[in-house]
């Protein structure tokens, strides 16, 4: 939300501190300071723009638009009921961007294909179906990290060989080009009767077809606290963020330090190695004198048991570099400060590590039905389904075959990703999958902490030296590249935008092709009333009810009918966009929250609204999943603002849009408008901007996902705060910056209120990735139509 204010410093916040001349303008990031000013606006971004030949700041048209650009241009915009500063994008950049982005013809969807989880199998599904995408399905990624961690790089992590983004894979590009809708949430279950993964928070979504792959953890039962006083190493991406945490606390602290690692396989080995590098380098760098640093590391067994030469070689490796090993010691009990042994032994410790025998997610062996072996994971065949559905496949650590039992190594992971995706495509394709033999021995390379490295392969020990960890920084570099810098974009998106084979294309589809000939763009465009009817029913629980709506969704009327009380004027606002992310649900919320900001700009208080959603051409099942995902979105966020969704129109289109029109009420004459900023007024900016920047990247598939994530978070945050905020306060004017970006929407306040102002680019607070992004090129050029009515110095 942009505001002017005449209320200066004495609000007391060290962000709104600093005073301002007639001149000079501020732009203040309100971010949950102590003042309250809160952050709760939809945030929009700059990009570089040619105005009277001089270089000043726009609005991308990524995200927002302009209602005059034609209609083949296939970018998210926003239609809007206000006249816009005039803004033409040059004819090269429209033709370029058509090119890029023009969508292939739509195929009816007829099969729903989950991913459950990102690891190493499913990236390698989500790289195999964007080289050969198959027509009719609709592919969906349920992940909890949208960075998915590379074990056999975490050790070098650890030390500090190698930095988040380089062990890590980005799966937001490999997302964008297989044309995935990527959900970042957290499972919580499947409903094998309804076919229906369960989510943490919002909705469930629907499969035809599903596959796991999701993390494990250290089993932790055995001990007494454990869960509350040691870090599990696994899942791993979790994992970062809390050993950063503890180097830092090391960094700042005055007393010695004890790091313990408990577990004695190849994993805890190299583990504990690592951390004493990785504080060694810390105490190396650090410009004043830290504390010493201990380490130990505990085993119920002895370290690497199936390796008796590896076991000799780095009992000595820990005598010399001085590492306490305590093997054959079970821990009973975990203290916050110490471990206690079956034998009576404490062992002091400041942080402990848990990296033992790997254990199952509760999930899977409760909140699913599936079959699952002792230890908990899921039981499956050959051919990589389980053995209670064939409609559910398991791979990586979570899963177990009684007839080819493995240890739990990324390595078997690796090699299960190309057997799984064709076997996905097979079925999908109404052909009988293939069975898959993992290997019996396999490379194993463990890593000293110190770019050193010992090979194992099967029982024998049989080689080790600087050259062998070489040998694994190449391998597992190049198996990164491989979903990373090397991916093979321009052949993707050309294989994106190609009609698919007749080989290709799910048994349905070719029924759906035929009958979609029949569909007309008047009446038969709307989607159907028996998927309508079902939405509604669902939705039902989740719409706002108030007293002013007479008659609404549940009247099942022509027109909703609402009535204001005497002397309320009616504020009413309308919103539209292409969708521009695959979460349709975060989509619909993202929509609403957009429709609803309009009316909180003025200080007006929602009351009704109705939905325009376009959805793409499909089945029954898919088509109300989607609408009903779209919705449901959509209705938490009216029910937070007491907004009523009353009515609406929806049909079938080449790809899904949704907007709102939204009808409010405020008191005459009190409205807050974008005439009556003066001279000497403060502007406060509560967001950082850059989304339509970061989401332009996206679409090339060169946003990294930490970046989108920022973005969605502070486009799901409600402007109504910030507007009851802004009116205790007594602003003099406002505005809430979308579509036409933070100049666009400071003009119109600038020329209704007919005052100038200086923009200080430097102080405009902007999203993780938007300058990285418009230094790369990913940025539009525009010219003012009418540069002398631009009041900017």
């Amino acid at each position: 939300m942009l505001a002017r204010s005449d209320r200066r410093t004495e609000r007391g916040c060290s962000a709104c501190s600093d005073s301002t001349s007639t001149v000079q303008v501020q732009l203040l990031r309100f971010l949950g300071c102590g003042c309250t000013h809160g952050s709760t606006t939809l945030p929009s971004l700059l990009y570089r723009t040619v105005v009277g030949g001089a270089l000043g700041w726009g609005v991308h048209p990524s995200l927002g638009g302009w209602a005059t650009c034609r209609e083949d241009v296939s970018t998210p915009r926003r239609h809007h009921h206000s006249s816009p500063t005039h803004v033409t994008l040059h004819e090269g950049a429209l033709a370029e961007q058509r090119k890029r982005y023009r969508m292939r013809p739509s195929t009816p969807l007829t099969k729903d294909l989950v991913l459950v989880g990102g690891g190493h199998a499913h990236v390698a599904v989500l790289k195999s179906f964007a080289m050969r995408p198959v027509e009719g399905v609709r592919l969906t990624l349920v992940t909890r990290e949208t960075h998915a961690p590379y074990s056999g790089m975490l050790p070098g992590s650890v030390a500090k060989h190698y930095t988040k983004d380089e062990s890590h894979v980005d799966l937001a590009p490999l997302a964008r080009m297989a044309k995935v809708q990527m959900i970042h949430a957290e499972v919580e279950g499947v409903r094998r009767e309804d076919k229906q993964v369960v989510l943490r928070g919002r909705p469930p979504i629907r499969y035809d077809l599903l596959s796991i792959n999701v993390g494990i953890r250290p089993k932790m039962e055995a001990a007494e606290g454990s869960d509350r006083f040691a870090v599990p190493v696994k899942p791993i991406d979790g994992f970062w963020e809390r050993w950063e945490t503890m180097v830092h606390a090391y960094k700042n602290s005055e007393k010695p330090t004890t790091v313990v690692v408990v577990g004695g396989g190849a994993g805890g080995v190299e583990l504990v190695l690592a951390v004493q590098h990785r504080l060694n380098k810390e105490q190396k760098a650090s410009s004043r004198p830290l504390p010493p640093a201990n380490f130990i590391l505990c085993t119920q067994g002895t370290i690497i048991q199936s390796h008796p030469q590896a076991r000799t070689f780095f009992v000595e490796e820990f005598e010399r570099r001085g590492v306490k090993l305590y093997e054959n010691t079970k821990i009973v009990c975990v203290q916050a400060d110490q471990l206690q042994t079956m034998d009576g032994m404490d062992i002091p410790f400041t942080h402990c590590l848990w990296c033992t025998e790997a254990g199952a997610p509760d999930w899977l062996r409760e909140n699913t039905g599936l079959v699952t072996d002792e230890a908990g994971f899921l039981a499956i065949r050959p051919t990589l389904q389980t053995e209670t559905d064939d409609n559910i496949f398991a791979v990586g650590d979570c899963a177990s075959c009684s007839k080819y039992p493995r240890p739990k190594a990324g390595v078997f992971a690796v090699r299960q990703g190309p057997p799984l995706a064709d076997n996905l495509r097979r079925v999908l394709m109404g052909e009988p999958p293939k069975p898959f033999k993992p290997q019996s021995n396999y490379l194993s390379i463990v890593s000293t902490g110190n770019k050193y490295g010992v090979a194992l392969y099967g029982t024998w020990f049989i080689l080790r030296g600087k050259w062998v960890w070489r040998w694994k920084n190449w391998l597992d570099v190049s198996w990164m590249n491989k979903y990373g810098k090397d991916l093979p974009y321009e052949l993707m998106e050309s294989n994106a935008h190609k009609a698919a084979p007749k080989d290709a294309m799910v048994l349905e589809v070719k029924e759906s092709i035929k009958a979609s000939s029949m569909r007309c763009a008047g009446c038969g465009a709307k989607v159907g009333s028996s998927v309508l009817k079902r939405v509604l029913q669902r939705l039902q629980p989740a719409i706002a009810m108030r007293p002013e709506v007479l008659m609404g969704v549940e009247s099942a009327e022509d027109a909703a009918v609402v009535e204001f009380p005497p002397g309320k004027v009616a504020v009413s606002t309308v919103d539209f966009f292409r969708a521009f992310m695959g979460d349709m649900y975060t989509f619909g919320r993202i929509s609403a929250l957009h429709a609803l900001s309009d009316l909180f700009a003025m200080g007006a208080e929602p009351v009704s609204a109705m939905a325009l959603a376009t959805i793409p051409f499909a089945n029954e099942q898919i088509s109300e999943d989607m609408l009903y995902q779209l919705l449901s979105g959509a209705c938490e966020e009216f029910k937070k603002a007491n907004c009523s969704l009353v009515g609406g129109h929806t049909c079938e289109g080449e790809e899904t849009s949704l907007g709102f029109s939204v009808s409010g009420m405020g008191e005459k004459g009190q409205l807050l408008c974008k005439a009556g900023a003066k001279p000497g007024d403060a502007i406060i900016l509560t967001k950082p901007i850059g989304t339509g920047l970061i989401f332009a990247a996206d679409m090339r598939g060169r946003a990294k996902a930490r970046w989108l994530e920022e973005s969605i978070y502070y486009m799901t945050q409600s402007n109504k705060e910030a507007a009851e905020i802004l009116g205790t306060h007594q602003a003099s004017s406002c505005t809430d910056v979308t579509g036409f970006g933070l100049v666009g929407h400071l003009l119109e306040i600038l020329n209704a209120s007919k005052v100038r102002a200086k923009l200080c680019a430097d102080s405009v607070p902007m999203l993780e990735g938007s300058a990285h992004c418009a230094d790369s090129g990913i940025f539009f050029f525009a010219v003012s139509k009418q540069p002398a009515t631009m009041p900017f110095s």
